[in-house]
């Protein structure tokens, strides 16, 4: 079963004029039997987050197909190493306010012995050109073990 990186009645939301993009529902599933939050040196694992778009300027929004960037990142707790895990891209689809971005991390560049904080940078907007909202979303802590 997912372990939630956030409580439920935890997200991130952020405006842009009349556009609001809410960021919840951080989870990790692990691709191994081990525990969601608890993975082995290696281990791969998949990472989700809900993006939600609303208010009046939302229709217009995701009718432009505007181009989605989540860049995940893991940041040791304490001394130690800071990674970015990698990047999902989506487009927008008019009459849709509702995506799930999903990336598998296959191998797992995690370092054992350490605990992590996972994270989610959300860039809305082509690269290159100012981007229509930018947002950030932390979760919960997972660890790495070598047997």
């Amino acid at each position: 079963m997912p372990t939630n990186l956030i409580p439920e009645d935890k997200s991130t939301q952020y405006n842009m004029s009349n556009v609001m993009l809410t960021l919840d529902q951080m989870v990790i599933d692990s691709l191994a039997p081990d525990p969601d939050d608890v993975l082995q040196q290696g281990e791969p694992f998949q990472l989700r987050l809900r993006l939600t778009f609303s208010g009046p300027g939302a229709a217009a929004l995701v009718a432009l197909n505007a181009s989605v960037r989540v860049r995940w990142s893991a940041e040791s707790v304490g001394p130690g190493p800071e990674l970015i895990l990698g990047d999902a891209n989506l487009n927008t689809t008019g009459g849709t306010f509702v995506y799930t971005s999903q990336l598998v991390v296959n191998p797992n560049p995690l370092t054992a012995e350490f605990v992590y904080k996972i994270a989610a940078s959300v860039r809305v907007g082509s690269v290159g050109f100012p981007a229509a909202i930018n947002g950030f979303i932390e979760g919960g802590a997972i660890e790495i073990y070598n047997p």
